[in-house]
C-alpha cells in the first residue's frame, strides 16, 4: 500500500480486506502457481512478483525490508 500510494494510486475499496479474506478460506494444502513451478523446475514469476516490487519501491523511496529479504533469498541483487 505505501508503494500504491508513492507512486500516486488510490486505493480502491476494500481491496487488501478481500484478498486477505481469500486467502484464509483457502484449504490447508493450497499452493501457489510460482511454488508449483519451483517444485518442478519451470520458470517462474519471482521477477514479476517480487523483484519488480522491491526495485518500485527503490524508486519510490519505500521501504519493503520483508519483500527484500525474500528477493535476495531468491538471488535479487541491488
Amino acid at each position: 500500500q505505501k508503494i500504491q500510494r508513492a507512486a500516486g494510486f488510490h486505493e480502491s475499496g476494500d481491496l487488501v480486506e478481500r484478498n486477505m479474506k481469500l486467502l484464509m478460506s483457502m484449504d490447508d494444502h493450497f499452493t501457489t502457481s510460482m511454488m508449483k513451478d519451483m517444485e518442478q523446475g519451470h520458470p517462474d514469476e519471482r521477477e514479476q512478483l517480487i523483484f519488480s516490487i522491491v526495485r518500485l519501491a527503490s524508486q519510490y523511496h519505500v521501504e519493503v525490508p520483508l519483500y527484500l529479504k525474500i528477493a535476495k533469498k531468491f538471488g535479487f541483487y541491488e
